[in-house]
């Protein structure tokens, strides 16, 4: 049954004068004055963001039963753009889970009444990519349509139709926001007495075939355990190691998961690291015949003692409810089973769960390995998550790959337990926005992270906990 949608015309300005940064969360928006759902405007010096409020059930965008449409009618014109039912003039159509829904999900953007095209084509990002009832997404304040550029006027006249129902309004952006500031203006070094720990998704074994981007991230980054995913059956310990070794010097233990499909995970660690044999091949909790993409070691942290270090590559793709979310709800407790079981034979001082966990259907995953997380070692109340912001400060995504129907999103996540250690630096090394200055530094190449992999490394520096 379609949710249904009520026009409402929200008061034009924002009671907060704080950047929005596309997060997933919401308290860089007003209270909206009206009835719910209802859709909201904000600018800065590039960007108009929007904040969209849905009623009924939470819902993948890019997962609908059927397709749903954004309208906006940019220059407030009703003479340019399409003459669409819905919105004349409109200018930009942002469809989500175009032609069949959930079948070919995902989004696409018109302009000017032109062909469909991928999100990319305008930059258009939006957060969360999970099951939500609210969403705040991004677009260009000029925009390149046909041969001139379409500036957002000041009153942007909108419309949404299809499975989402039907509703039109107006969004004001008379008051321009602050702008997000750069979160890490310099690649940071490691802090006193920290342990820098980096998850990464090398796309189907790119560390060992493209190695130059990697080793130069390495280099700059200079992690102490590497949580590594979508590495390939054939790719061996001592070649990684090798790899590792150009990029950071030092005596690197690579212990390898059992290969899932065509794929496995692994850790990495130049600090003193023993294998885990109860965790070396985890079984789902739904079917015995059927393992988990994880590795494990325990290592030896300075400050903190045994520290369990997993990487994790949940199941891909699919939507809320669905046969995927289903896949990574029961490897998650397959995770947990094994862990409290280890920790009860030979207990960790500490742990630490990351990689690609795929979050592009619900939260229910995240929510479950985190929930009373510090119970798995004995003790009481979930593990923290590291919010890893990127470089310009406008997000937290880990994953891009332009020309993809899917916008980019935060796949890739760091938990650990906060009762033992504590996330003292977090951010994703999108190297495209780092300042020429911050990258020569660095050693580094604008598009180093970009021609690594589809992933980028998110960066935890943890240290003990103050007891």
């Amino acid at each position: 049954m379609p949710l249904l949608i009520h026009a409402c015309l929200v008061a034009a300005s924002l009671t907060t004068a704080d950047p929005v940064v596309l997060d997933g969360t919401f308290d860089d928006w007003g209270v909206v004055d009206g009835p719910t759902p209802a859709l909201q405007g904000a600018r800065d010096a590039q960007w108009v963001y929007l904040h969209l409020q849905i009623d009924g059930a939470p819902v993948n965008l890019q997962g609908l039963d059927e397709p749903a449409v954004l309208l906006l009618n940019i220059d407030g014109d009703t003479k340019t753009g399409s003459r669409n039912l819905a919105l004349n003039g409109a200018d930009l159509e942002i469809v989500f889970s175009p032609k069949q829904g959930r079948r070919s999900g995902g989004a696409q953007v018109r302009l000017g009444g032109g062909d469909l095209a991928t999100p990319d084509a305008i930059d258009f990002l939006y957060a969360p990519t999970t099951a939500a009832t609210q969403f705040e997404m991004r677009i260009p304040r000029d925009i390149a349509i046909a041969d001139s550029t379409m500036a957002v006027a000041e009153v942007v006249p909108w419309a949404i139709a299809g499975s989402l129902g039907s509703a039109s309004g107006e969004i004001t952006l008379h008051t321009d926001r602050p702008s997000p500031t750069s979160h890490v203006n310099d690649i940071p070094a490691t802090v006193t007495g920290g342990t820098r720990v980096v998850s990464w998704n090398v796309e189907f074994g790119g560390l060992i075939e493209n190695p130059d981007p990697f080793v130069r991230i390495l280099s700059a980054l200079q992690p102490d355990v590497l949580l590594l995913q979508e590495l390939e059956p054939d790719q061996e310990a001592d070649a990684i190691a090798a790899v590792l070794r150009r990029g950071v010097p030092g005596d690197w233990h690579v212990h390898l998961g059992p290969v899932g499909g065509r794929l496995r995970s692994a850790v990495a660690s130049r600090l003193p690291a023993a294998p885990i044999p109860m965790l070396d091949a985890l079984q789902r909790r739904d079917t015995t015949d059927r393992g988990v993409r994880a590795a494990s070691l325990a290592v030896e942290v300075p400050g903190t003692g045994r520290v369990l270090m997993t990487s994790l590559h949940l199941k891909c793709c699919g939507s809320a409810h669905g046969p995927e979310d289903m896949t990574r709800i029961a490897e998650v407790l397959a995770v947990k089973q094994a862990v409290a079981a280890a920790h009860a034979h030979t207990p960790f001082d500490a742990a630490v769960i990351g990689g690609d966990l795929n979050l592009v259907g619900s939260t229910v995953p995240l929510d479950l390995l985190t929930m009373d997380g510090e119970a798995m070692l004995g003790g009481v109340g979930d593990l923290a998550v590291a919010n890893a912001m990127r470089p310009a400060g406008g997000g937290l995504q880990t994953w891009n790959k332009d020309g993809q129907r899917y916008t980019p999103g935060r796949l890739d996540w760091i938990t650990y337990t906060a009762a033992s250690v504590h996330a003292a630096h977090a951010f994703v090394l999108a190297t495209d926005e780092c300042t020429p200055e911050a990258l020569q530094r660095a050693g580094l190449k604008a598009s180093d992270a970009e021609d690594a992999a589809d992933h980028l490394p998110v960066v935890v520096d943890l240290v003990p906990a103050v007891k």
